[in-house]
């Protein structure tokens, strides 16, 4: 709370003061660009075993509501195109972003886009598309979640724990797993999905969008890009897997009918090897997780965001504070400790 509290008073003073509404009108070629994942329910993002990489369509509505009537919103090829076109001079760009390609993002997030007249960017893993399973770090968190809710409570490493203060959360649990190689991950996974009697199942709002709710999407005026083939962790692969998973899904995604115009690097991990085959690829632009406001002459393959974490977005009564919105994106907040808020 107290820090939502000084946050607040943070964003209203600069927009008292009419620092805000100046910086939002500078014409100096800065993009900012927002970080969403999941759009769900309240009910539905407390049980999700990562709720931070989830907002609800009420806090959704009133960033959109925000960004609507004090920014230039445009898809991020788009965004990244019309500020190099006019250089230094071109007008601040906001560009918002979803990862992974939730079926919740067409089902919540596209009808509040089109309310308020709002285009977007949604990087989807190729693989997975129309399948009944949700990425991997989906499914390691909802059998971490149900072990728990049998009893058998594990350490960061899967290792049973022994005492409550060795019990680790689903997300200390993804993290460890983050470290692994591919098979290792898998292994990692089976094994602990096995102690279960049966491996869980994922409803519809849980799984991945299919090839028709992403033409829709493009249809109407969103972008989709590449979030990989298996949002594999890219520099832990050797180099025939990597140039796999990033020209083999915008190769999946084309024929699927869909324009492919940028990449997304998953869990924002990237090495030299990534940079060069996504420009080999054609890709147009890719995004990082690096937090902050890309200025005029910004690398295009290695943009940065703003992670959009509803709680810590929260004004003094709890819902998005619109200011701070406008404070994050007009690029006046201190990327570092927006982070570790």
């Amino acid at each position: 709370m107290l820090k939502a509290t000084v946050k607040s008073l943070l964003a209203h003073s600069a927009q008292w003061s009419g620092r805000l509404r100046a910086h939002e009108a500078r014409r100096d070629g800065a993009l900012s660009i927002l970080c969403f994942h999941r759009v769900l329910p309240a009910a539905q993002r407390a049980a999700y075993f990562d709720p931070v990489l989830a907002i609800t369509p009420e806090a959704f509505d009133t960033i959109c509501a925000t960004l609507a009537r004090h920014a230039r919103v445009l898809p991020l090829a788009e965004a990244v195109a019309a500020v190099e076109a006019d250089g230094p001079d071109a007008q601040r760009v906001v560009a918002l972003t979803f990862d992974d390609g939730y079926r919740d993002n067409a089902l919540h997030a596209a009808p509040i886009l089109e309310r308020h007249g709002l285009r977007a960017s949604f990087y989807v893993v190729a693989d997975l598309l129309g399948t009944p399973q949700p990425p991997w770090y989906d499914r390691l968190g909802r059998v971490v979640q149900e072990l728990s809710a049998q009893g058998q409570d594990v350490r960061a490493d899967g290792t049973p724990a022994a005492s409550a203060d060795q019990v680790a959360p689903p997300t200390a649990v993804v993290a460890a797993a983050k470290q692994l190689d591919a098979a290792g991950r898998r292994a990692f996974l089976e094994e602990l999905e096995s102690r279960l009697p049966a491996p869980p199942q994922f409803d519809a709002p849980d799984q991945l969008m299919d090839f028709e709710l992403l033409r829709a999407l493009q249809d109407a005026g969103h972008e989709i890009g590449s979030h990989s083939c298996s949002h594999e962790i890219l520099p832990l692969l050797d180099d025939a897997a990597l140039r796999h998973e990033i020209q083999e899904s915008k190769r999946a995604l084309e024929a699927g009918g869909l324009k492919v115009r940028s990449f997304c690097f998953p869990n924002g991990d990237y090495d030299a090897r990534c940079l060069e085959w996504v420009r080999e690829a054609g890709y147009e632009a890719a995004l990082t997780t690096q937090p902050g406001v890309n200025p005029a002459g910004a690398s295009r393959f290695e943009l940065h965001r703003h992670f959009v974490h509803q709680d810590s977005w929260a004004g003094p009564l709890g819902g998005i504070s619109p200011a701070w919105v406008r404070f994050v994106t007009a690029g006046l907040n201190d990327a570092s400790s927006e982070e570790a808020a």
